[in-house]
């Protein structure tokens, strides 16, 4: 026998007695650490498994509530990935958030609870404060917990509450709560709805539900979990993206079937480990670029791949998902995204129900985004190339369903339906807009820096700089078999000619939203004339103006179908 062959024929057979060798340990709440994980003598916490899972093993959650924060040990592979679900048919729920009991009332109606700062669990709800770049905390301190009675959370209050107190005790309303710091424990005064030693409510104590502390914990499957309830900090591109859930500057999780909500920032986070390229600052306009190069030199192909499907998303203060380069070659789809930074108690520049940074070839399809805050429904900012935006839903947002902020392309928009009052912000290039039906009103201009901001340009389907600084003026739009209200007018912020072709402009009182729903009727006026459709292909489409690069495979939507 050949070497080469006896090799092939060892790691085979080293692969199959790997898998044979995979193990199923399982968890419950009336389970022991000190057991062996088996179906018979299950173990007690999450972590304990996640301590012992390897590449291939499978962990079996039964049904209960989970008050730890995960962090995974080890890595799966792409043939042996290590998966985390529930019971079949049972419900599991991890969070953040812990009770807090034994209040004290007093003479002035409040509750009063004082709690030692060495019982939390990796966050201090009276010290930890939202921070980062590209946050505005409009004039107040944003604390990372919540507390949490019967599912509703009070509004807190910190350092501001100190013009409102008398005799050292703050004067608030109903369903509001002061936490005041002390040296080694901090006081929480609250005015609840109902009593809370009959009604407990919760305090968020962990700044995630599960989330790697180490890079590169690769193929995790996280399937059918419900995540509630931590206080991640703010996850802006150029730092840490920590969430909910998150994969920490690795490869291949897949995340099915779960919930995430309540979040003091992002649900869930595909993107920026911390590293010492995070504090990189020049010259303004190009200092994203500079750090990008300084990320790029890294082996790029040791993250992305992520897929996340059939999630729903909800509650979390900036944004439902994020990912800052770590969402390459990525796959979102028929998740619901909803209620993110929709109160909006601070601004920033991060917030969306999708915001993804250099998503290259990846897919957003079949998502219901809707009653989010700031941006809106998608925000894909900076180094878009190769993306495909298909056939989701968007309505009932406060800003734009798409906001497209200066990307190369080519980015493929198809079959959507963007129904808020503005549906669409352009500032990038090479965007082919085919068979959607969009309602709200359009805008498109020049970024703020009137155009010149400059991003790195990749070769195709890869994650290798091209050309350090391009230009992405806005323009070489494709409008192709859109049912909209007229046509987009973009003036002199266009730097490059557009196509509109075979679109249906029906005024927007022939239209009829459902803002409960997300649905639309569309009943154009008598003697309204539909065009003929013709077909769209790569031909049709042709290739991008700064890269000559053909735009993602498009299956000929079209919106005039009513």
């Amino acid at each position: 026998m050949k070497k080469n062959n006896f090799i092939i024929m060892m790691a085979s057979y080293v692969a199959t007695i790997g898998v044979a060798l995979a193990a199923e340990y399982f968890v419950s709440p009336t389970g022991n650490d000190e057991a062996d994980g088996s179906v018979g003598r299950p173990w007690r916490t999450i972590q304990r498994a996640a301590s012992a899972a390897i590449a291939g093993d499978v962990v079996t959650i039964r049904a209960g509530i989970y008050r730890e924060w995960v962090k995974p040990a080890n890595a799966g592979r792409a043939d042996a990935p290590i998966v985390y679900r529930a019971e079949p048919g049972e419900k599991v729920v991890i969070t953040g958030s812990d009770p807090i009991t034994e209040w004290s009332r007093r003479s002035d109606g409040l509750w009063e609870k004082n709690i030692p700062y060495d019982t939390f669990g990796g966050l201090n709800p009276f010290t930890d404060f939202i921070q980062g770049a590209w946050f505005s905390p409009k004039g107040r301190n944003h604390f990372r917990t919540r507390l949490i009675q019967n599912g509703e959370p009070l509004e807190l209050h910190g350092e501001d509450i100190y013009g409102k107190m008398t005799n050292g005790i703050p004067k608030i309303a109903t369903g509001h709560a002061a936490l005041i710091p002390g040296v080694v424990s901090g006081t929480i005064y609250a005015a609840f709805k109902s009593d809370p030693n009959v009604v407990v409510p919760e305090l968020v104590v962990r700044p995630a539900c599960f989330y790697a502390l180490k890079t590169r914990r690769d193929y995790i499957v996280l399937r059918n979990i419900v995540f509630r309830n931590a206080g991640p900090q703010w996850g802006h591109p150029r730092g840490e993206q920590a969430g909910i859930v998150g994969s920490n500057w690795s490869r291949g999780w897949i995340i099915e079937d779960c919930e995430v909500s309540g979040s003091s920032c992002a649900g869930i986070t595909l993107g920026k480990c911390a590293n010492d390229f995070d504090a990189f600052w020049t010259d303004r306009k190009q200092s994203f670029g500079l750090w990008g190069k300084r990320l790029f030199e890294r082996d790029l192909s040791e993250v992305g791949h992520h897929i996340v499907r059939r999630c729903r998303i909800s509650d979390c203060g900036q944004a439902g998902i994020c990912g800052a380069y770590g969402a390459a070659f990525s796959l979102v789809e028929d998740c619901e995204i909803s209620y993110c930074h929709w109160k909006k108690p601070f601004e920033g520049a991060e917030m969306a129900g999708i915001k993804f940074h250099a998503p290259v070839d990846s897919i957003i399809r079949r998502n219901r985004i809707h009653h989010n805050g700031s941006l809106g429904g998608i925000w894909i900012d900076w180094m878009g190339q190769g993306t495909c935006i298909q056939d989701n839903v968007l309505w009932a947002n406060q800003g734009h369903d798409i906001y497209l902020e200066v990307n190369h392309g080519p980015i493929l928009f198809e079959g959507n339906d963007m129904l808020s009052k503005n549906s669409v912000w352009f500032r990038s290039n090479n965007v082919a807009i085919i068979g959607n039906r969009i309602y709200g009103n359009f805008t498109c201009d020049r970024d703020e820096d009137n155009g010149s901001r400059k991003t790195p340009t990749l070769y195709p389907h890869s994650m290798k700089i091209k050309e350090l600084f391009v230009s992405t003026l806005p323009g070489n739009f494709i409008f192709i078999n859109n049912l909209m209200p007229n046509k987009p007018y973009f003036g002199k912020s266009i730097e490059y000619p557009c196509r509109f072709e075979d679109n249906w402009y029906v005024p927007r009182d022939y239209w009829k939203i459902d803002d409960v729903k997300g649905t639309v009727a569309v009943n154009p006026p008598a003697g309204s004339k539909k065009p003929v459709f013709k077909r769209v292909d790569k031909e049709r489409l042709g290739k991008t103006v700064l890269l000559d690069q053909e735009f993602p495979e498009c299956s000929g939507s079209i919106a005039g179908e009513l």
